[in-house]
């Protein structure tokens, strides 16, 4: 009878290796707003990651693992975690990591100049604004990432 729970274990584990994957590009992205200032953030390809600083993005990061499909951020800021099939439906494999305001609590657009200055902490399964913490189902999201 505990099978669903370690089924569920077991994938709970192969999503936190997307988060930590993502650890380069988190680092990146606040080190760029705080030494630059508010731009895009974009990162989804070699050349998008090192605009913002994001050499350290090495392409197994970019290209994901046996679990992750890949690990990538929009230009608000916002890192998508995709998980692959293998490991939870497609309908329901991301998982995204928000840049938030220094209580927590409010998404912050990084490429908004209304940001400069402001110190930057990260929020797991929160989305933007006007957005989902991605379709992850909260089963399958580590702690710190249920809403």
């Amino acid at each position: 009878m505990a099978l669903p729970a370690y089924q569920d274990y077991t994938i709970r584990a192969k999503v936190s290796e997307g988060l930590t994957l993502s650890g380069a590009l988190k680092t990146a992205i606040s080190e760029t707003h705080q030494s630059k200032g508010p731009s895009a953030m974009t990162c989804t390809d070699a050349a998008t990651c090192d605009a913002i600083g994001s050499s350290v993005m090495d392409a197994a990061a970019l290209a994901g693992n046996a679990n992750v499909t890949s690990v990538t951020s929009g230009a608000t800021g916002v890192i998508t975690i995709a998980y692959k099939p293998a490991v939870v439906p497609a309908a329901a494999n991301t998982l995204l990591i928000t840049p938030v305001d220094a209580a927590g609590a409010a998404a912050v657009d990084l490429s908004n100049a209304a940001t400069a200055g402001q110190q930057i902490n990260w929020k797991c399964g929160l989305g933007g604004v006007g957005a989902t913490g991605g379709t992850l189902l909260a089963k399958y999201r580590p702690a710190s990432c249920r809403p």
